[in-house]
Protein backbone atom coordinates (compact mmCIF):
# COMPACT_ATOMS: atom_id res chain seq x y z
CA UNK A 1 0.00 0.00 0.00
CA UNK A 2 1.08 3.54 -0.69
CA UNK A 3 1.25 6.31 1.91
CA UNK A 4 2.01 10.00 1.49
CA UNK A 5 3.44 12.50 3.97
CA UNK A 6 2.72 16.16 3.23
CA UNK A 7 3.53 19.38 5.09
CA UNK A 8 0.37 21.07 6.40
CA UNK A 9 1.25 24.42 4.89
CA UNK A 10 3.84 26.77 3.46
CA UNK A 11 4.83 30.40 3.90
CA UNK A 12 1.45 31.44 2.45
CA UNK A 13 -0.69 29.37 4.85
CA UNK A 14 -2.43 26.01 4.60
CA UNK A 15 -1.84 23.76 1.57
CA UNK A 16 -3.70 24.86 -1.53
CA UNK A 17 -4.75 21.28 -2.33
CA UNK A 18 -6.32 20.54 1.07
CA UNK A 19 -9.81 20.21 -0.48
CA UNK A 20 -8.60 17.55 -2.95
CA UNK A 21 -6.92 15.63 -0.12
CA UNK A 22 -10.12 15.84 1.96
CA UNK A 23 -12.19 14.62 -0.97
CA UNK A 24 -9.85 11.71 -1.68
CA UNK A 25 -10.01 10.54 1.94
CA UNK A 26 -13.76 11.27 2.28
CA UNK A 27 -13.36 13.77 5.13
CA UNK A 28 -14.85 17.20 5.64
CA UNK A 29 -12.69 19.83 3.90
CA UNK A 30 -13.36 22.46 6.58
CA UNK A 31 -12.41 20.00 9.31
CA UNK A 32 -9.19 19.04 7.54
CA UNK A 33 -8.38 22.71 6.94
CA UNK A 34 -8.84 23.38 10.67
CA UNK A 35 -6.62 20.40 11.52
CA UNK A 36 -3.91 21.67 9.13
CA UNK A 37 -4.19 25.18 10.60
CA UNK A 38 -3.79 23.69 14.06
CA UNK A 39 -0.71 21.74 12.93
CA UNK A 40 0.80 24.99 11.65
CA UNK A 41 -0.09 27.11 14.70
CA UNK A 42 0.50 24.65 17.57
CA UNK A 43 3.32 25.03 20.10
CA UNK A 44 4.61 21.53 19.29
CA UNK A 45 4.88 19.65 16.01
CA UNK A 46 1.64 17.93 15.00
CA UNK A 47 0.71 15.11 12.66
CA UNK A 48 -2.75 14.49 11.19
CA UNK A 49 -3.19 10.92 9.94
CA UNK A 50 -5.80 10.12 7.28
CA UNK A 51 -6.73 6.60 6.28
CA UNK A 52 -8.70 5.83 3.14
CA UNK A 53 -12.01 4.04 3.78
CA UNK A 54 -11.85 2.47 0.30
CA UNK A 55 -9.61 -0.60 0.50
CA UNK A 56 -8.97 -0.55 -3.26
CA UNK A 57 -7.70 3.05 -3.25
CA UNK A 58 -4.21 3.58 -4.63
CA UNK A 59 -3.19 5.72 -1.65
CA UNK A 60 -4.24 4.11 1.63
CA UNK A 61 -3.04 6.75 4.09
CA UNK A 62 -1.64 10.25 4.35
CA UNK A 63 0.13 12.07 7.14
CA UNK A 64 -0.08 15.85 7.18
CA UNK A 65 2.64 17.28 9.40
CA UNK A 66 3.75 20.68 10.71
CA UNK A 67 5.91 22.38 8.11
CA UNK A 68 9.08 24.42 8.45
CA UNK A 69 6.81 27.48 8.35
CA UNK A 70 4.87 26.37 11.42
CA UNK A 71 4.88 28.06 14.80
CA UNK A 72 6.48 25.01 16.43
CA UNK A 73 9.40 25.14 13.98
CA UNK A 74 9.87 28.88 14.38
CA UNK A 75 9.69 28.59 18.16
CA UNK A 76 12.32 25.87 18.40
CA UNK A 77 14.33 26.48 15.26
CA UNK A 78 15.43 30.07 15.78
CA UNK A 79 18.14 29.35 18.39
CA UNK A 80 19.68 26.75 16.07
CA UNK A 81 19.94 28.83 12.92
CA UNK A 82 18.42 28.22 9.51
CA UNK A 83 17.84 24.45 9.74
CA UNK A 84 16.61 22.67 12.82
CA UNK A 85 17.18 19.03 11.97
CA UNK A 86 15.60 17.66 15.17
CA UNK A 87 12.26 19.12 14.08
CA UNK A 88 12.47 17.47 10.67
CA UNK A 89 13.48 14.14 12.20
CA UNK A 90 10.56 14.33 14.61
CA UNK A 91 7.87 15.04 12.02
CA UNK A 92 9.35 12.88 9.27
CA UNK A 93 10.00 9.78 11.36
CA UNK A 94 6.71 10.15 13.21
CA UNK A 95 4.91 10.45 9.87
CA UNK A 96 6.67 7.36 8.54
CA UNK A 97 5.86 5.40 11.70
CA UNK A 98 2.19 6.39 11.54
CA UNK A 99 1.95 5.39 7.87
CA UNK A 100 3.67 2.05 8.51
CA UNK A 101 1.22 1.34 11.34
CA UNK A 102 -1.64 1.71 8.85
CA UNK A 103 -0.04 -0.93 6.62
CA UNK A 104 1.76 1.25 4.07
CA UNK A 105 4.88 -0.36 2.66
CA UNK A 106 5.68 2.34 0.08
CA UNK A 107 5.89 5.91 1.32
CA UNK A 108 6.35 9.22 -0.47
CA UNK A 109 7.58 12.20 1.56
CA UNK A 110 7.15 15.81 0.49
CA UNK A 111 9.75 18.43 1.32
CA UNK A 112 8.91 20.06 4.69
CA UNK A 113 9.96 23.41 3.25
CA UNK A 114 7.55 23.75 0.32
Amino acid sequence: MIGYAHPAGDNNGVRTDIEQIASYFSVNANGLTKAALHAESAEHAEIVLLQNPTKEAKVQAAAIYSSAWSRSYLKGGNPYGAVWRDFHYQVMFSSIAALVETGCDRIRMDNPVP
